[in-house]
């Protein structure tokens, strides 16, 4: 970093920065130092003594005299401060110098507040006609002030002050009489802090000095002479370490509160990241919200930009990710210039998240992209700020490392990375998306929840009144009156989605979706075997997706060596989970063309070439199809009954029971059949939903009350979770012939 006029180092050896206070412990001090503070009429004015040899009266506009506790003596401090014999005193020295002279600093500032208040009162009555309204409230002020000086809380600031300007005056003293040997220090691409003890990190190899040597073996072409099998085997190998070593159930933050700081300094005009990093990471950052708010949805994010030494944010903590993202589209357009500054960017995080409580997890992840930091005060003493308040930072560097960030991570408990590539980045980022392991001081709380119901209403309901969502109040471009929403069980508030905090009585409004995909986190998947394709016995097909394996290496659960069929049903339900009436859907005779659609997409779309889905049902559930649409097509048509001795006529086969129909698929139609669909009668569906192993429900939630003599079984949410999406399955509100549905996942949970 190149060192600006004002931070050029003074003839004592000191570092002299506006707003700053730096203390060289390792120059010899020069004798044509300027004395203790005295000012320096070659420096420009600062609100705060610059060093201790530029301490200088702050008699500016407003001479207050012997009253303002600038003009003190100096106290006899000879027998309370020895003369320095070691090493060890001299940095006892310096953390008494640190301590007090940040007292120093903030009790003289606010002395001065009050006399510069004094000065501009005194400028502004000049300019006032006597006896006008605008001269007495000044007077008033005036003489408000004039009494505080007078108060004994003021007389002992300025005591305080007096003393610890001597304090520091003797201090500054003892450090030039003792002898040092002389230490050379380079200014040209250094960041001038104080030595501090957190730079004594413990030993390791340097990124020179090892872990790099012979790094041509590393590398190996293919056939074709390419190095892209070598360069996507070594990134696979990184993804399965962290999948391993993530595999142990640990106590996490789940409720996270995490601010986004970017970096908008010119650095990020560089264009090694397509078409420039600026415009690279906010696409990057649009895809980070999403999944951020699907892995975390009870979690909020907030987002801080930095540059020309100043920190903004650009949206605060929210759990709505539509706010992020257009921000961020907006941000697009940012000129980048200056300087980024890590302590005003954080400084701006930390006034949010101190007021967080003790239960939810305090995170900031900074993307740097300079390799300078323009900061106002010692970075270090806001670092052990960070590490008393518990907030996590991480860092993802866009250029190189950085010492202080180096420092910053290891602190706090963050990780520190330095991408290589766009892919790279993508990857470190949503390593971020995993909530991070709690501290065992973390504090664990009941938290109150709502879990409000969606109302749907229309115009013809009697009973339906128009109403504005909380949601957005504060917007203009938000709808206006509407039907329906989420109504907060505690005050009734309507919002038009969730997660969110109810802004009339505070209550946390969430779905059990959103708690189950923050429950997953807990209880991850143990990592699976690796094993060559080659030690396979059998058919060479995932069980899985049933496509066949392709890859040299294959991987095989922990528990049970392999990953069985997964069973599927499905069925349309009324609201008391009615599925039948007569033999017949229940709002037969309307037809639900879009949910028929629905039920043969899902049916017959095979994921395995040459094979087609199996479907199961009951001797009932045969019949009550109609005669031209038996058997189903594209489709293995199984009948269930114990009555016929030969399949119904169309049906490619009869079984007795459903076990009966699971070993038939594995056996004889092993070859033939991919995915296994069950798709009506109510005793079937209480089978399946029974049987071991893993099952899916796609149920078509019908919110319309019909008659109905045959049921589905409950659904118990301790058997099978809602899942919040699933490929191929419409996410939005259905309606056909006046009669609203939605279609809905459900997947089993391993016991």
């Amino acid at each position: 970093m190149t060192v600006s006029p004002q931070c050029a180092p003074e003839s004592d050896g000191s570092l002299q920065q506006q707003g700053e206070c730096q203390l060289d412990f390792s120059m010899p001090s020069n004798k044509h130092s300027p004395p203790p503070y005295q000012s320096n009429g070659s420096k420009q004015d600062s609100d705060i003594s610059s060093s201790v040899g530029g301490l200088k009266p702050r008699l500016k506009d407003y001479d207050t005299g012997a009253e303002s506790g600038d003009d003190l003596e100096e106290e006899d401090f000879r027998v309370l401060l020895p003369s320095i014999v070691d090493e060890q005193e001299r940095l006892n020295y310096k953390r008494e110098f640190d301590h007090d002279h940040q007292e120093y600093k903030s009790l003289q500032a606010e002395l001065d507040s009050i006399n510069q208040d004094l000065a501009d009162l005194n400028r502004e009555l000049n300019g006032h006609p006597e006896g006008s309204p605008q001269f007495l409230d000044a007077m008033n002020e005036y003489t408000r002030l004039k009494n505080l000086k007078r108060s004994p809380d003021y007389q002992i600031k300025k005591k305080r002050c007096k003393y610890l300007r001597s304090k520091l005056s003797h201090i500054k003293k003892k450090i030039k009489n003792s002898v040092t040997p002389p230490v050379f220090k380079f200014f040209s691409y250094c960041h001038f802090w104080p030595r501090n003890i957190m730079d004594e990190e413990p030993e390791r190899a340097k990124r020179w000095e090892g872990g790099y040597e012979r790094t041509w073996e590393v590398l190996k072409e293919d056939e074709s002479g390419s190095l892209k099998a070598t360069v996507e085997e070594i990134l696979f190998q990184s993804k399965r370490k962290r999948v391993i070593e993530s595999h142990e159930q640990v106590r996490l933050g789940m409720m996270r509160h995490l601010y986004v700081v970017i970096d908008c300094s010119r650095s990020m005009e560089d264009q090694d990241l397509k078409p420039n990093r600026l415009t690279s990471t906010l696409k990057l950052m649009e895809a980070f919200v999403d999944e951020y708010f699907d892995q975390n949805p009870i979690s909020q994010v907030g987002i801080i930009t930095t540059k020309n030494k100043r920190a903004e944010k650009l949206t605060d903590l929210s759990g709505n990710p539509k706010k992020h993202i257009a921000a961020l589209k907006k941000a697009v357009d940012t000129v980048c210039v200056g300087e980024p500054s890590l302590y005003n960017s954080l400084s701006q995080a930390i006034q949010s998240l101190k007021h967080m409580p003790g239960h939810t997890s305090r995170e900031i992840l900074i993307i740097l992209s300079s390799l300078t930091t323009c900061d106002p005060a010692n970075i270090y003493e806001l670092i052990k700020t960070l590490k008393s308040l518990k907030v996590r930072v991480s860092v993802i560097g866009l250029s190189a490392e950085v010492r202080v960030c180096t420092v910053l991570t290891r602190e706090t408990g963050g990780l520190y990375h330095v991408i290589l590539d766009e892919s790279h980045f993508k990857e470190l980022l949503m390593m971020h998306i995993k909530p991070p392991p709690a501290s065992s001081s973390s504090e664990c709380s009941l938290i109150r929840m709502g879990f409000p119901q969606h109302t749907v209403a229309a115009l013809t309901d009697q009973d339906a009144k128009p109403s504005f969502s909380m949601s957005h109040l504060d917007s203009s471009s938000g709808p206006g009156l509407s039907l329906g929403g989420y109504f907060c069980p505690q005050c009734h508030a309507k919002y038009t989605e969730l997660p969110v905090e109810c802004k009339v009585c505070g209550l946390t409004l969430v779905s059990a979706p959103h708690l189950a995909r923050s429950f997953h986190h807990l209880f991850p998947l143990q990592a699976f075997i690796e094993s060559p394709l080659e030690e396979l016995q059998g058919d060479r097909y995932c069980q899985a997706c049933q496509g066949e394996l392709k890859d040299k290496s294959i991987f095989t659960c922990t528990s049970c060596h392999t990953m069985p069929r997964i069973l599927n049903g499905i069925v349309a339900v009324c609201p008391d989970l009615g599925i039948g009436k007569n033999g017949d859907l229940p709002w037969h005779p309307v037809r639900l063309n879009n949910e028929f659609k629905h039920f043969r997409k899902m049916t017959s779309n095979s994921s395995a070439e040459g094979k087609q889905n199996v479907v199961i049902m009951g001797r009932k559930t045969w019949f009550s199809i109609p005669e031209k649409n038996r058997p189903l097509n594209n489709r293995i048509n199984i009948v269930l009954s114990r009555q016929c001795k030969v399949a119904p006529a169309g049906a490619h086969h009869l079984a007795a029971d459903f076990s009966s129909a699971l070993r038939l698929i594995d056996t004889e139609l092993a070859d033939q059949a991919d995915q296994v669909w069950v798709i009506g009668g109510s005793s079937l569906y209480k089978e399946l939903m029974e049987s071991p192993g893993s099952r899916r429900l796609f149920v078509t939630r019908i919110l319309k009350q019909f008659e109905c003599d045959t049921f589905l079984p409950e659904i118990s949410p301790d058997k099978y979770r809602l899942l919040p999406g699933f490929p191929g399955v419409p996410q939005e509100l259905q309606e056909e012939n006046d009669i609203h549905y939605r279609f809905e996942v459900y997947e089993s949970i391993e016991q």
